[in-house]
């Protein structure tokens, strides 16, 4: 009951994230809010135990989406969902999580992910059906490419500065695929703030979430191609039927 609880406390304030959030991993609302959560990890709840009740989430979001008149607005709907099970139940287990260019563990906190691994396993770990080393092997465009499609990924040359000035213009806040000239990430957009969420290789740092405008990783790239995950109908409906995604 504990974990059915928490699932659906997540549900209800996914419907929040286009206002914005905060730059704690588990922050949703601002502290004028009337509900507050944690940035602490409950560590009586297994990684195993969250992503079993992430399946469970994910097949009656899928079964609301079926069933409703509305398409539209069920599917932006299940988008915020999938951005927060991604970014509120899966991501915070990694945090601290080592780098090395092999790593590929399928665990949290066990073992090294590389940054392609990073992204390619929480989005399994998230329910997408596909092969993690596949995608996590591809180079960042492709795997880009292969997510969203090639006309819904968005390519920006320049600065760190540029992509954050671009993206609270013209983006709606969320979660971001975010691929570089030699790394992969995610990116995560409030309404006043761009992170990047990544394995990081700078010092071997592993998986962090800073600014986007701070981090090393960022700079080093002249190219950003960015799509949103759960602001993707494309992709949320391969998430909510479970399509192949190759």
């Amino acid at each position: 009951m504990k974990l059915l609880a928490k699932s659906l406390f997540y549900i209800l304030l996914s419907s929040f994230l286009v206002l914005g959030c905060g730059n704690q991993w588990t922050d949703l609302l601002d502290e004028k809010s009337p509900a507050q959560f944690t940035s602490t990890l409950d560590t009586s709840i297994s990684y195993q135990s969250i992503r079993t009740e992430i399946a469970t989430t994910q097949q009656k979001t899928a079964k609301t989406y079926t069933q409703s008149t509305e398409k539209n607005e069920a599917l932006k709907n299940a988008g915020m969902v999938l951005d927060s099970l991604i970014y509120h139940q899966i991501i915070p287990y990694w945090k601290g999580t080592g780098w090395t260019f092999t790593g590929h563990t399928d665990t949290p906190g066990q073992g090294t992910v590389a940054c392609g691994y990073f992204v390619s396993t929480t989005l399994k770990h998230a329910g997408f059906n596909l092969n993690r080393y596949k995608l996590a092997q591809a180079a960042s465009k492709q795997a880009g490419e292969v997510l969203v499609g090639k006309a819904n990924l968005k390519v920006l040359t320049g600065t760190p500065q540029q992509l954050r000035t671009h993206m609270l213009k013209n983006s709606r806040p969320g979660l971001y695929f975010l691929g570089l000239d030699f790394h992969e990430a995610y990116l995560w957009l409030t309404k006043n703030e761009l992170y990047i969420v990544h394995s990081n290789y700078i010092n071997n740092q592993g998986v962090i979430q800073e600014k986007a405008i701070e981090s090393s990783a960022l700079a080093a790239s002249k190219s950003f191609w960015f799509a949103p995950i759960g602001g993707s109908a494309s992709l949320t409906k391969k998430w909510l039927s479970k399509t192949q995604i190759n």
